[in-house]
């Protein structure tokens, strides 16, 4: 147990519509065609996770749901523009996947009702309280949740439900509602993140879930990590900042 204890800590400091469901995603894609709001946490800076949101949009998107869905990511409304200053940050949550995964949902909100929602645009930008942030954030996306079916994505530690150690704020995910499921992903082999844990923005090593962790695709419960589940896939590379790229 302890063990695990300090994996998840190592974690939280740290052109049709349809894509193709593999076995992998099928618990998420289920819950997204059941009309479930979705509150993911991830490690920044994979190139897969940008890649699991965009097939679980398409899947929300499907005919036989007709709800307007919303994408809320762990931006600033300057990424609205590809050209914008978000996309000059050097952590992971400003990734070239990150940056793909937004042009991409561009194009299928000019065709399809979907909107993307940016956390970062939710708190006062001269507020210094990171409790005061995580609660207004979540109390956005909890007023987005009501009105349409959301798929949200930020870092693990503001999508748990309670905070991690002493001292530490309450995180976005408290306030969101019971409505919103909070996922915690998990990845099942060893991989590599583009991430500021302990130290510079850089492509770090990651290890796997430790002990008896379940087959890829495969949802648990989330109570250790504060979630409602954890989903654990096969996470594997590391996706750079867009402002890498020359």
């Amino acid at each position: 147990m302890k063990k695990i204890w300090m994996f998840v800590l190592a974690f939280l400091l740290s052109s049709a519509v349809y894509a193709e469901v593999t076995n992998l995603t099928a618990p998420l894609h289920k819950l997204v065609q059941d009309g479930r709001d979705i509150y993911l946490g991830e490690i920044h800076g994979t190139r897969e996770v940008p890649e699991l949101v965009y097939e679980l949009v398409t899947a929300a998107l499907s005919d036989q749901h007709p709800e307007r869905v919303t994408v809320s990511l762990e931006l600033d409304s300057s990424a609205q523009s590809l050209l914008g200053f978000a996309w000059s940050g050097t952590d992971g949550r400003h990734s070239q996947a990150m940056f793909e995964l937004v042009k991409k949902l561009q194009v299928l909100t000019k065709d399809y009702a979907l909107s993307i929602h940016y956390q970062h645009d939710d708190y006062n930008k001269f507020e210094s309280s990171q409790s005061v942030r995580e609660r207004q954030m979540g109390q956005a996306i909890k007023v987005l949740a009501k009105n349409t079916q959301l798929i949200a994505l930020s870092g693990n530690a503001h999508s748990a439900e309670q905070p991690f150690g002493a001292g530490a704020p309450v995180p976005v995910g408290a306030y969101v509602g019971s409505g919103v499921l909070n996922i915690y992903l998990a990845s099942v082999q060893a991989y590599t993140a583009w991430n500021c844990y302990q130290g510079p923005c850089k492509e770090q090593q990651f290890e796997p879930w430790p002990d008896n962790q379940p087959n890829a695709g495969t949802l648990v419960s989330g109570e250790l990590v504060h979630h409602d589940y954890i989903y654990f896939m096969p996470i594997a590379s590391a996706s750079p900042p867009q402002s890498l790229l020359p």
